[in-house]
């Protein structure tokens, strides 16, 4: 029986204090078995950790550049590298937030979510969705990875209900946000649009990067199909535009994960992409947990694994992995 494909999720490359760190990471994983990497070049505060030209620079990053390292040595160690986006949330050092200060995403009452550091933007606004496509794009052009990767490619719970979505929904629905009735009489016109507008930004970056001899992939959530009405995330209709598409089916229960598993086995039958499961490891209780899990994997015939995070695998789910 052929091995499991197995990428691992990258957080935070600011752990790595230097080139060093970042190409022993490259080394460790193609030396257990992985076949991908998913390094985070754009968090939710919105800096890049990569010498953009589109975007602000986190400032621990502008004397090395991280991703030019960790790209150079994945060739090396012949082990790919999907350069990870965090495409709807910014923060207030973000450069779309600087330019365009007024597209956070806001709730039915009109108003900001709670105070914190960084927030969804309205992913409806076109300039948003170029910012996103720019930056994405500008990675495939300057480095040899093998492609980038969505995430956060969704409106965010409770958005997004600024003007400008309000302005659609009576287009489209002739209604304001107090009328919408979301148990089994929706505007389904107005949740189409906004699910259009997301899917026209991953065609067009997923596109873009195959043209350049590129991938793209993409994270995205587990519930399908409840995801459109509460994230404006249509991920079936993405399944013959990406590479490899990952359900974050983050449980500590192999019970449910299974359950989850099947649904997204039929959701993606017949696509282009290839379908994965993300796993949270930090969820699960117990390595026996985990284990369940990857059998239920091979007794789907799923591809393969991406897990979250990198820090989470210790020696023995290394070990464990390389059984399969």
């Amino acid at each position: 029986m052929a091995g499991l494909k197995k990428g691992v999720w990258l957080h935070n490359l600011q752990q790595f204090k230097g080139p060093r760190e970042v190409q022993d990471f490259a080394k460790k994983y193609a030396d257990e078995g992985f076949d991908l990497l998913i390094p985070c070049v754009k968090n939710p505060d919105g800096l890049l950790d990569y010498h953009s030209e589109a975007g602000n620079v986190r400032p621990v990053f502008r004397d090395w550049d991280p991703l030019e390292h960790l790209a150079d040595e994945a060739v090396r160690q012949k082990i790919r590298v999907h350069a990870w986006f965090c495409n709807a949330m910014e923060g207030s050092e973000s450069r779309l937030m600087q330019k365009h200060p007024g597209v956070t995403a806001v709730n039915r009452e009109g108003k900001k979510p709670p105070a914190r550091k960084n927030h969804f933007v309205c992913m409806a606004r076109p300039e948003v969705r170029e910012y996103e496509a720019a930056l994405m794009k500008e990675v495939i052009d300057k480095y040899p990875v093998a492609g980038v990767h969505f995430d956060y490619i969704r409106v965010g719970d409770g958005t997004c209900w600024c003007a400008y979505c309000r302005k659609h929904l009576k287009r489209l629905a002739g209604i304001t946000p107090d009328k919408v009735r979301w148990w089994s009489r929706v505007p389904e016109r107005f949740f189409k649009w906004r699910c259009d507008n997301i899917t026209a930004l991953v065609k067009e970056v997923s596109s873009y990067a195959h043209k350049k001899g590129r991938e793209a992939s993409a994270a995205v959530y587990s519930g399908i199909p409840e995801a459109i009405l509460s994230q404006g995330q249509d991920a079936p209709a993405w399944k013959d535009m990406l590479d490899m598409i990952a359900p974050m089916n983050y449980w500590n229960s192999p019970w449910l994960a299974e359950r989850w598993m099947v649904n997204h086995v039929a959701q993606f039958k017949g696509g282009k992409a290839e379908m994965r499961q993300g796993f949270g490891r930090y969820c699960m209780d117990s390595i026996r947990q985990f284990k369940e899990q990857l059998d239920m994997v091979r007794k789907h015939k799923i591809a393969g694994v991406v897990i979250f995070e990198h820090n989470s695998i210790k020696k023995a789910e290394f070990a464990l992995l390389r059984r399969y």
